[in-house]
């Protein structure tokens, strides 16, 4: 009872500091005096009106047309699957200034958008401060790149060669290139490398297997934290890939995880992971049904009501069928080429693991990290109304699914290669 009762106390507290913890920096970001940041904010906000033309496209989000840099004007291809979201990057930063007058903590519950804790804001309005978005685009390229280079070079340090090019070429797949030009999708990318980082970094520690849950609640409440319901699932599945990737290697002194045990790991993490995103949710609406003296519970539910929905859009018909979300996030990304190329890839190792003894094995294995390629289509099935409404940006969440079979059939197909059998057996 008593060891009962030191876990609950544990979670307790790590919720609890947490929710203070993102409060308190709210509260410092809006601390900062809006006449500081007004002009930069003005500016950006032109920008993004330049860029598209004074006046928004379908669906009330803005073209493809974006600024790199200040004199520096590029034409992207006029499709969804690098679509910017500029219209919530103008709502980001009308957002930064809003509420001028009222109490501190009243202006850090961002009153207009209550039910999200806009975490952004932290990072924002200091850059606002000093510099306008287009200086911001590029300080956000430049992390971008350097957060990558060292999720690489920890990914080819614990899993070799192959999987470092194999996250290099999942994340072209979703247009990494064209993420840090958008204020809306860098959150989630930053988020997910972070944690990539961290967990490669501290997967072979004795304590880390013991400690993992805390570690993905903790990841799961930055995720809500920092995000606006965009690609959320990144910061899960990919550092899961990872880690069970790590799991399945054998060591010299000690034997790799039974199948159950990789699958209770994979579980594990992820209800941790859904416990500091739901947790620390639900905590932003108590503490702006507090501020704000408004139930906002009712608004977050009413919300989520709606984006579990088959509703089409607000006032369309005819209703969503089941599959429709999950057809067109589908479709944006995995163009005919590509599907092709995975079947083939997908009969080769197939073949393979018929052939020989050691693939069966390995392909037995790997069942965890092959069923994490399902997680962003459970995700498309339960939010079925968000999933087809903003396709042209949650089809990233994609990612996952092919990181995670492109990973797994690489385990497989290195059974039948000696050097890279050593490699992904030994390090």
């Amino acid at each position: 009872m008593k060891q009962f009762l030191r876990l609950v106390r544990g979670w307790l507290l790590l919720f609890l500091g947490l929710t203070v913890l993102f409060t308190g920096l709210m509260v410092a970001a809006y601390a900062i005096p809006n006449r500081w940041i007004a002009q930069n904010a003005a500016f950006s906000r032109k920008v993004l009106a330049k860029e598209n033309g004074n006046a928004p496209s379908r669906r009330g989000y803005y073209q493809t047309r974006f600024y790199a840099g200040a004199g520096m004007k590029y034409r992207l291809r006029d499709d969804h699957v690098i679509l910017m979201d500029s219209f919530t990057d103008d709502l980001m930063l009308e957002m930064a200034t809003a509420e001028e007058g009222t109490s501190l903590l009243r202006r850090a519950m961002v009153p207009i958008y209550a039910r999200y804790w806009h975490g952004y804001q932290v990072a924002l309005r200091p850059l606002l401060a000093v510099v306008h978005l287009p200086m911001i685009r590029w300080l956000l390229g430049m992390l971008q790149l350097a957060l990558l280079a060292a999720a690489l070079s920890l990914v080819n340090k614990r899993l070799g060669t192959g999987n470092a090019v194999i996250y290099a070429i999942t994340l072209a797949a979703v247009g990494f290139l064209y993420v840090p030009f958008s204020l809306q999708y860098s959150s989630m990318f930053i988020t997910m490398q972070l944690a990539v980082i961290a967990a490669l970094h501290f997967c072979q520690k004795p304590w880390f297997a013991r400690r993992m849950p805390y570690g993905f609640f903790i990841v799961g409440a930055f995720t809500v934290f920092l995000d606006l319901l965009t690609t959320p699932l990144l910061t899960l599945g990919v550092p899961l890939v990872f880690l069970l990737l790590v799991r399945l290697r054998t060591e010299k002194d000690a034997p790799a995880p039974s199948l159950w045990q990789n699958f209770l790991f994979m579980i594990k993490g992820g209800v941790a992971w859904a416990a500091g995103y739901v947790g620390l949710w639900l905590a932003k609406w108590g503490i702006a049904s507090l501020v704000l003296h408004r139930n906002q519970f009712r608004d977050g539910l009413d919300r989520i009501f709606l984006r579990v929905s088959n509703d089409r859009a607000k006032d369309a018909a005819p209703a969503l069928g089941r599959f429709d979300a999950l057809g067109e996030n589908a479709r944006v990304f995995m163009h005919t080429r590509l599907l092709i190329a995975l079947a083939v890839v997908l009969a080769a190792v197939l073949l393979l693991c018929l052939l020989r003894r050691e693939a069966r094995r390995r392909a037995l294995q790997a069942l965890p990290v092959f069923s994490l390629a399902l997680l962003p289509y459970a995700w498309y099935l339960a939010v079925l109304n968000h999933s087809y409404v903003h396709y042209w940006f949650t089809y990233r969440n994609q990612l996952i699914a092919l990181l995670a079979l492109l990973c797994a059939l690489f385990y497989c197909v290195s059974a039948a290669i000696p050097k890279l059998k050593r490699r992904s057996s030994h390090g």
